[in-house]
């Protein structure tokens, strides 16, 4: 579907990968759309907000509701990409994101992108921590 950037160079980190290839991406194409949880300095995503304004919605800590959004903006043509921690992806209140993805993959209806950042991890002898799902 995708292919990563052109500018990708070994050793790169990945979440500075997905910018480069997202703001490449949206070079070419003005119908997708990135949709941040107020986590631009940490993700690298205020590149993205930098070149594309217009196209870039900082929705705060409200993941449910930006899933919605973006399946909103899918219906009306555009293709969303949407980024979080992966915990808050994954998590039991935000299980509309689950829902989205399951019913988006059974009926084709919308395309909503996720990128969870950082699986999360704990020191603890228990699994806590969502890496290994």
């Amino acid at each position: 579907m995708f292919t990563l950037s052109k500018t990708t160079a070994a050793g790169k980190e990945l979440r500075t990968c997905v910018v480069d290839t997202l703001v490449e991406l949206m070079d070419e194409n003005n119908q997708l759309v990135a949709l941040d949880a107020d986590l631009g300095s940490a993700s690298g995503w205020t590149a993205i907000a930098n070149k594309h304004p217009q196209r870039f919605i900082n929705m705060g800590i409200a993941e449910a509701n930006m899933v919605g959004v973006a399946a909103g903006l899918s219906l009306t043509g555009y293709t969303p990409f949407i980024h979080t921690f992966g915990p808050f992806a994954t998590r039991g209140y935000s299980i509309s994101c689950l829902f989205l993805a399951a019913m988006a993959a059974i009926r084709s209806i919308f395309t909503v992108l996720i990128q969870g950042l950082q699986s999360g991890t704990t020191a603890a002898p228990i699994r806590h921590g969502k890496m290994w799902l």
